[in-house]
């Protein structure tokens, strides 16, 4: 840029002016302190949103209420007499049409769901069965190795492609159920 020079001179010649700087309009103070205020109102914007969140419930109560059912949680002594005793086998099979069954077997897992559901896999002669424990029906959970009688609602699990008794209404240690086939097992 060597040319900067003379062309600076012959432009003030041209226009000669008071040799003062040009004043520069003045601006508000919204516009002299617009990053300062974009992040007070993106900071308070957070912070109204963090606390809505942790104002609101969250489901807590119903939780705290699921708990306290959980200390009462009490079955029947035995099943009803319209809950068909039905191997496990036969359920896990689909070849049962019973909407209510009885079932003996070994507890061989106990899980806790994310859902507030207990998972408890039941093992039949070769063939296994999940019983649910909701939290809208309280029910305490068996230990792994027992052998224990339940019975619920059949219905089977597509997501997870295996047969349950969801939810379970009840279960007993030992094996208090009935004969095999004893019961309607209908919701009829």
């Amino acid at each position: 840029m060597p040319a900067r020079g003379p062309v600076s001179r012959a432009i003030a010649a041209a226009y000669p002016g008071t040799g003062e700087p040009e004043l520069k309009p003045e601006h508000g103070f919204s516009h002299r302190h617009r990053r300062g205020i974009s992040i007070a109102v993106a900071v308070a914007l957070f912070a109204a949103g963090y606390g809505i969140r942790a104002i609101q419930d969250h489901g807590w109560k119903a939780a705290a209420l699921r708990a306290q059912a959980m200390l009462h949680a009490r079955s029947a002594p035995a099943p009803p007499a319209e809950y068909a005793t039905i191997p496990i086998e036969t359920i896990a099979s689909g070849k049962s049409r019973a909407t209510y069954a009885t079932v003996v077997g070994d507890v061989t897992q106990v899980s806790h769901e994310l859902d507030g559901d207990y998972h408890i896999r039941l093992q039949g002669h070769g063939a296994f069965l999940v019983l649910e424990i909701m939290p809208e029906f309280p029910v305490s959970s068996p230990h792994i190795g027992q052998e224990i009688t339940a019975w619920g609602v059949v219905r089977h699990d597509g997501l997870h492609n295996w047969w349950e008794l969801h939810p379970l209404i009840g279960w007993q240690p030992g094996n208090v159920a009935g004969p095999q086939g004893t019961g309607s097992g209908s919701s009829d």
